[in-house]
């Protein structure tokens, strides 16, 4: 008797079909979809699809062009090749491409016709497809194709040369072995997978919902590691729902993905989350949990923002074009702020780590050009131009960080504003029972009429300077409730005060690779690509530029001989500190007043 190991390896050499199947009278799904691959160096997924014809002489099929969760298009059609039709009766059928990820299969008077085609699989990140000798990975909206308008249909997997003896991590229902089923393409979509013979997996409950952890890869944990995850998630799961009164589902998996390089990387889904992360976290438990207990917070939070609380504009999903919508901000950025917030009140953060990583966020983005002209709301709908080649390098800025940082405020100025009576938290309640649980998305201005609504006041000027703006923020202002200090020192390290942010050490001099707009050296004339031969007429080479610079005064003026587009140029630049990096540090301003200390306590304490 072969194992099933062998059975998998015979399998691999053997140039096999693999179908989906778009509704099948035998079986009465309406998608069903069957897998198989070649060898593993070929890294190779064969896919065969049925699918029962409507009143047309055609039908098309479409694969996605992008996915949830990362707002910008991934033509995975590039992966496509080997496209074949036919009919029941296994004759050639006629197709042409209408698009980039469209097939158009002409086919007139029949029930059902049956498509075939090849997609390759070489992409470890979190939200695609991948497989080798020892994993098989994939994410539904990378690989299978779907017919327009049939979302709704219930949907069949079938994967017959999966051997017995491996392990399936997924929240995909299975009926029998190799046959996984969903309620619909969405849900499908919404899967990722992995079977593997190498898996390590465990579950813990609370109350009627069922956790499932799932390592796959060089684990290196034991049940010491088992104990210590499964209490940090426990603590962080209970935190989160608290806010909502429990959770949306009956089960739930953690699917960590442990790979031999260095890679941080994950997915939301509805019933699951996907992680791409170093194998080297699992060394000991208190690494496992420190690795996994950051980014677990994040993408468990969207199991409410954005899975469920969502943009009417992503209500419901079109896989194969842009949904535009200006709310990025708020579904992945305040999901940072939620990150950090709801670890410190679950007991896996200090308060010291908390207040550090707002510090982290507020430096980040005042030491930023681009968040003085960038708006949260216009980073968020721009979100589908972050693959274009033609984009300004100073103009970009990451919607995760303007959200977490307008979170922050959003949360306090609710807090100050209305005397600890209404917080974020209660927006996320009004949202989730508003919108998600009609089964309605959130319009572009939900978020402030949510505000208005729950604290009878306008938000108008908050939003048009904030989320809509980049205006400065009087961040004392916002801390002085809560009886917390923003100290904010000038940093005069060197080369970096004068706003060269980044240089090079080459033979002929030091090689400027980037300079802060709106710093001295930059409206002095100095760009990138410009090498510096001499600093106050001494040689660059004989000397270190940030020693020498360390000292600078308001006023001191450094002169500069520069080759710059082949010519030789002298610049002076006089350190006005115009847009130097700054360090931030948030900490208590010393012992609180009794509102001061109620409210930040009503901040920072557990919901449960």
């Amino acid at each position: 008797m072969q194992s099933g190991f062998a059975l998998f390896f015979r399998s691999f050499f053997l140039t096999l079909a693999v179908s989906i199947c778009l509704l099948n009278p035998s079986v009465g799904a309406d998608y069903e979809y069957t897998l198989r691959w070649l060898s593993p160096n070929t890294h190779t997924y064969v896919i065969e699809a049925t699918v029962a014809t409507q009143f047309a002489s055609y039908t098309d099929f479409v694969l996605p062009a992008w996915r949830p969760g990362r707002y910008y298009l991934q033509d995975y059609a590039g992966a496509v090749s080997h496209f074949e039709a036919r009919d029941g009766k296994n004759q050639p059928l006629k197709w042409h491409k209408i698009n980039t990820n469209t097939w158009r299969v002409i086919h007139g008077q029949l029930d059902q016709l049956t498509v075939s085609y090849r997609y390759f699989a070489n992409n470890q990140g979190a939200g695609s497809s991948y497989f080798n000798t020892q994993e098989i990975y994939f994410n539904p909206v990378n690989l299978f194709m779907f017919v327009p308008g049939r979302y709704g249909g219930n949907v069949e997997l079938r994967i017959p040369d999966l051997p017995p003896s491996w392990k399936a991590a997924t929240a995909l229902s299975q009926s029998a072995h190799g046959i996984y089923t969903a309620e619909s393409y969405h849900e499908f979509a919404d899967s990722p997978t992995v079977f593997s013979p190498k898996m390590e997996q465990f579950s813990f409950k609370i109350d009627q919902t069922t956790f499932y952890v799932h390592f796959q890869g060089d684990y290196q944990g034991n049940e010491k590691t088992e104990e210590a995850v499964s209490q940090a998630l426990s603590s962080m799961c209970k935190e989160q729902a608290a806010i909502f009164g429990g959770f949306p589902f009956d089960e739930f998996h953690f699917i960590y993905r442990l790979l031999p390089y260095r890679m941080r990387h994950a997915v939301e889904h509805a019933k699951s989350a996907s992680f791409a992360l170093p194998a080297n976290i699992s060394q000991t438990p208190e690494k496992t949990v420190a690795g996994i207990m950051g980014i677990s917070s994040h993408e468990f939070w969207h199991v409410w923002n954005v899975k469920r609380i969502r943009p009417a504009a992503l209500w419901p999903y079109d896989y194969s074009a842009p949904q535009y919508t200006s709310l990025h901000w708020f579904t992945e950025g305040v999901t940072s702020y939620y990150t950090h917030l709801t670890l410190l009140r679950a007991g896996l953060y200090t308060e010291e780590n908390f207040l550090q990583q707002q510090s982290n966020t507020i430096e980040s983005l005042e030491n930023s050009y681009a968040s003085y002209i960038v708006s949260p709301s216009a980073s968020s709908f721009d979100s589908w131009l972050d693959a274009s080649p033609y984009k300004h390098p100073d103009h970009q800025i990451s919607y995760y960080t303007l959200g977490h940082r307008v979170g922050l405020l959003l949360d306090l100025s609710l807090r100050a504003r209305t005397d600890g009576k209404t917080s974020l938290d209660d927006v996320f309640r009004y949202l989730f029972q508003t919108y998600y649980q009609q089964q309605e998305g959130v319009p572009e201005d939900g978020i402030q009429k949510a505000m208005e609504t729950l604290t009878g006041q306008s938000w108008q000027d908050f939003f048009d300077a904030y989320v809509h703006g980049a205006e400065p923020i009087n961040y004392q202002q916002l801390f002085d409730p809560f009886g917390l200090e923003l100290t904010i020192k000038d940093s005069r390290a060197g080369s970096r005060a004068l706003g060269i942010l980044r240089s090079e050490e080459i033979s002929q001099g030091l090689l400027v690779r980037k300079v802060s707009p709106g710093s001295d050296a930059y409206h002095a004339g100095l760009g990138e690509n410009d090498l510096i031969l001499e600093v106050d007429g001494q040689q660059i080479e004989k000397i270190s530029l940030d020693e020498y610079l360390s000292n600078l005064k308001i006023g001191d003026q450094v002169n500069m001989k520069v080759i710059s587009y082949l010519s030789m140029k002298e610049i002076t630049i006089e350190y006005k500190a115009a847009f130097s990096p700054k360090k931030f540090r948030l900490a208590p301003a010393g012992k609180r007043k009794k509102k001061q200390n109620e409210l930040y306590k009503a901040w920072i304490s557990s919901q449960q």
